[in-house]
Formats: C-alpha cells, structure tokens, sequence
C-alpha cells in the first residue's frame, strides 16, 4: 500500500510512546534518555573512552620478577615482617642513591630485600670482609666503583683492623654515601665478618669478593644477566685471573661449567671469585660455618648446590691475588689438608642427599685425599694447575670399577684412624718422658719418689 511503512509495528511493552511529541529548542542539544541495550552514542557527541587507571594505582603482586623468585617462594617472609611497597615510578625517578636509602630505610631487621618492579635492574650487594689490607682495599673498592650495573651497594665489615683500614673506609663513605656502607666489628675472623655483612646486605643478589682482589670493568652487569635470562638460578660465576702480590697475572684459570655431581665426585670448588648468588641462598644454608679456616666457601658451595642450578660465565671477570706464605708453614698445611677431607666427610654425613649424589662417596673421598696428599707435598710450582687441567677430563671419564674406589676409600679410613691413634701415643709418650725427668731429676737431688 503506498504510504504504509514497511517495518513491522513495534509492540507497546518493548518500547513505550511519549504522550506528546518531542519538540526540540533552539540553541540547545537534545537530551537522551538511556535506555538498556541501546548502542553508545557516535559522532562529535560521542563520550571518552575510558583509560585504564594509572599504572601507580594498580595493583602490585610484589614478586621479584615476571615469573617470581623460586628461591624465595620457598622461605618466605615471617609475618609481620614484610618489607613496605614502593612506588616503582617514583622510584626509578628518583635515582639509584635514592632507592638504595629507601630499601635501607625501610626493610626490617635481618636485611630482607624489598621487591621491584620487572623493568628496574636488581640491587646487587657486594660484601667485603677485611682485616689489614689499606695497602690493597682503596684498589678493590675503586674496581667495584667504576662497575656500570646501575643499582649498587657495597658493604665492607672491618673485622678488628689495627692499620689504617678505618680511614680508608671513612674516606670512601664521605665520597660515595649512598654506595659504600662501612661496618666494624671486634675481630672474630673471616667467616663471622661475611656472614655480618651477608645480613646487613639489602641486595636481591649478592657477591663476596675479598679485600685485594679487584674486579675486572663490566663484571657485575654480566654476571646479573644470567639470572635475568634463567629465574630458576642460583649462582653465577666467572672465570679469573690469578695474580701475584704486585698484581701481575700468574695464570687465567677456567673452571669447569657447573655440574653438581662433578663437584662433589671431584672434591674441587668450582665456583671462584666473585660468583654472584641470591639472598635465599643464606636463608637456605646459614651462610658460612664458622668451624672451617680455610675452606669454608667450598663447605657453603656443596650446601648451596643442592638448591639449585648454577652457570659458568666464560669470561675472564675477577682476580685472586696469590700470597705465598698463606699455607707456606707445616700447621697451615696440615690443617688445610685435615679441612679438605672433614669437610666431604661432613658433607655424606648429612641425611637429605640424593640417591645419586650419596653414590658417589666413594669416589669423593678418593679425590679429597689425593688434594690433601698435594697440600702436604713440599711446596712445589705447578702441584695444582696439573690437578686442576686433569679435571676435566677425570670428569668426563667414568671409574672403571666401582669396588676399587671403595676399596680405597676404606685404605683411607684406616690410615686416618691409625693417624688418630698414633697422635693419642704421642701424647700419652709425652707425658710418660715428662714423669721420667722428674723422677730422675729427684732421684739425682737424693730425695726418694
């Protein structure tokens, strides 16, 4: 029918009709009424569209990363005692100095680390025990100084010095306060003064380095990229240069690419220098054990690694300064081959080993007494580079019998109990001399015994 719409009449309980028709007013724009289902409206009138809120009001998850910290998960913070969150873009605006004092100034006793946000560079901590060496610290902490990894802190524990350590540590704090951290303690040795600057520490990760060993340029940043790469790791480390007292390089030693089980089966430290490690590691491990003097870094080393991966990073990074007369005198040797042994000893002694790594025992000990026989052995050049070139291929070489190493392992327990025994005879002789000078030194007075 001409005239006659056609779209169906619309029903009256969908859509109502206005009694009066709708006038609209000069000069002014029309009113809408909302009505549910209809379509946004377009054109020049059309409304915003809504932005997401700034990113300072969203909510933070508070983890140490993208995929969070494996570490971490597994020894969380007691309650009560997390550290507070920070806004990360006002943080990044403020400068390095600025979020060091922040996280120093904010995090609770115990020197937890405060989380980050992804796109800032974790706080890297290095601790530097020292005792006596203002000859050789000002050259280490200039190393440390010149690093380009943004976020930095370095924390020296004066362990009793009586030279002029306090003033060079002075002198370095006055210039870089919101870097270097200087702490003093009674002198209790090594292993107290790193375990003292492992909890003062506010890093995410952290690096022992000691008092005359300087770090080669760029050491830091590389030894952090692993960790950005891999979350499920726990250390890194480099390889370094060994250096005479003056700091001419005597050899540039390469270690072996990290596996557990040549490090136990092997008896050798391969972690060196510098190795850069997560805080968890102290809450997993207790830190250093204050019994062993000279190898309580290989004792933390076998504990660490039943925790987690590690990485070898193939570049020369970090120095070990060389001192003769260290272990030149017969006690020092002694005692340091005695430690070597104690401490693989001490290691299959504990009941959480793996099956696979308990299996190697025998093999362990065979190699830790061999390492001791070459500490005893008059100081000879080249004693330990031979060992150490030897390593790799011994660990890529499997036993030819089982039963032999254990075999060995029992010919070492023997001579190690008989030794104990022939010490306790010693003694025992000793005393028996001292009664019989005193008796003769009566008898030859005239007075009776």
């Amino acid at each position: 029918m001409p005239g006659r719409s056609r779209c169906p009449p619309t029903p009256a309980r969908v859509v109502a009709s206005h009694p009066r028709p709708w006038r609209r007013r000069a000069g002014r724009r029309p009113r809408r009424r909302a009505r549910v289902g209809a379509r946004p409206p377009r054109g020049p009138h059309a409304l915003p569209p809504r932005r997401p809120p700034p990113r300072r009001h969203r909510r933070r998850c508070g983890r140490g990363g993208r995929h969070g910290d494996p570490l971490r998960d597994q020894s969380p913070d007691p309650p009560g005692e997390r550290p507070p969150q920070r806004d990360g873009r006002l943080a990044a605006r403020r400068g390095g100095g600025a979020r060091r004092a922040d996280r120093r100034a904010g995090e609770p006793p115990g020197g937890r680390a405060v989380s980050r946000a992804p796109w800032e560079p974790p706080l890297v901590s290095v601790v530097i025990p020292t005792f006596n060496r203002s000859e050789h610290l000002p050259e280490t902490l200039d190393s440390i100084l010149i690093q380009d990894h943004p976020a930095l802190e370095v924390v020296v524990v004066d362990d009793g010095s009586t030279d002029a350590t306090p003033d060079v540590l002075a002198r370095y704090a006055a210039v870089h306060p919101e870097v270097v951290r200087a702490v003093r303690q009674d002198n209790a040795g090594q292993s107290a003064a790193v375990n003292h600057g492992l909890s003062v520490a506010s890093g995410e990760l952290l690096t022992l380095v000691s008092d005359d060993d300087p770090l080669l340029p760029g050491a830091v940043s590389r030894l952090v990229q692993p960790f950005l790469d891999d979350p499920d790791l726990v250390a890194a480390y480099p390889d370094w240069r060994r250096i005479d007292p003056d700091g001419a390089t005597e050899a540039v030693i390469r270690p072996l690419d990290y596996r557990f089980e040549d490090m136990v089966r092997l008896s050798i430290c391969i972690p060196g220098p510098c190795t850069l490690f997560r805080r968890a590691l102290v809450d997993l491990t207790g830190g250093w054990d204050p019994t062993w003097r000279f190898v309580p870094d290989f004792d933390f080393w076998l504990r660490a690694g039943l925790h987690g991966p590690m990485r070898r990073v193939p570049e020369v990074l970090a120095t070990w300064r060389n001192h003769p007369g260290a272990t030149s005198n017969a006690r020092n040797r002694t005692r340091l081959a005695h430690e070597h042994v104690e401490v693989i000893e001490r290691f299959f002694a504990r009941d959480d080993l793996p099956a696979s790594i308990r299996a190697l025992e025998a093999e362990a000990l065979h190699h830790a007494h061999a390492t001791a026989a070459l500490v005893l052995t008059p100081a000879r050049p080249g004693r330990f580079e031979i060992r150490d070139r030897t390593a790799p291929l011994v660990a890529t070489t499997h036993p030819p019998a089982a039963p032999a190493d254990d075999d060995v392992a029992w010919l070492h327990g023997e001579i190690r109990r008989r030794d104990r025994e022939l010490a306790a005879l010693r003694a025992t002789n000793h005393i028996l001399e001292q009664r019989i000078d005193t008796m003769q030194r009566m008898l030859d007075s005239g007075v009776r015994p």
